[in-house]
């Protein structure tokens, strides 16, 4: 089942033994998995995570919902949970999807948001993330680095980070959206640190009522944060372009 695995991801698997032993579980659950991300591969991660959010602030969740246990030395044999065997699938048929020879990390974020009622995918979507926006925008960032330039820009559906409570979520780096007509890409207008709206959402900007039609990102290299180790800098969405379809007003 692991032929396939890269390095990192069979040292996920690894650290997510260890989690759980500290933790006292008897079987490695979905949230020893995100742990064991974290440790081995925060920048997966890192530029998906709202502002506030840091591997420290998702361990305390854990720890704060997590009955505390005497410690299982790591030689006792650690099973896999039923959920966690179902990560381990869909990472496998992600890996497929994207037409990937090798089941790596990413593919593992991607499984534990699949495994939608387990625990991790619940603090992941608290969040904000979302399966489909984080499987496009991991696909859209890999191309982009695959292609070995300092920006890119890559489609996806929006509402990626839905942590407003509205249409959508937060963008990092400067967050700046341009909103722009789809007929002839002329400038709408400009909004900083706004929420991304959903693709077939209708928004009203200036008083002008619209439906998005489109939603690009605009990659560019930034340095991780302090508190998150990661060789190199990443590429990460810095501006967002949305499309508008104009509605009759």
């Amino acid at each position: 089942m692991f032929d396939r695995y890269t390095e990192k991801a069979r040292r996920v698997l690894f650290f997510a033994r260890y989690e759980a032993s500290q933790f006292g579980a008897h079987q490695i659950e979905t949230e020893h998995l995100l742990l064991g991300l974290l440790r081995e591969d925060p920048s997966v991660l890192w530029h998906l995570m709202p502002r506030g959010w840091t591997a420290k602030s998702i361990r305390r969740e854990i720890e704060s919902s997590t009955l505390a246990r005497e410690k299982i030395p790591t030689s006792v044999d650690m099973p896999l949970s039923t959920e966690s065997k179902n990560v381990l699938t869909y990472a496998t048929e992600e890996a497929d999807s994207l037409g990937d020879k090798n089941v790596d990390t990413k593919h593992l974020l991607l499984g534990i948001l699949r495994e939608e009622k387990c625990f991790a995918a619940g603090l992941l979507r608290e969040g904000g993330l979302r399966l489909s926006s984080v499987r496009e925008i991991l696909a859209n960032l890999q191309h982009a680095i695959d292609e070995g330039v300092g920006s890119g820009v890559g489609i996806g559906s929006g509402g990626g980070f839905d942590l407003s409570g509205t249409a959508g979520g937060t963008l990092f780096g400067d967050g700046t959206i341009e909103f722009v007509n789809e007929v002839d890409g002329k400038l709408i207008g400009i909004s900083p640190r706004t929420p991304v709206p959903y693709i077939g959402t209708e928004v009203v900007l200036g008083g002008v009522r619209a439906r998005v039609t489109r939603v690009a990102y605009r990659y560019e290299r930034m340095t991780p944060p302090k508190d998150i180790t990661v060789e190199g800098d990443r590429l990460v969405p810095q501006k967002i372009v949305v499309s508008l379809q104009l509605l009759p007003q």
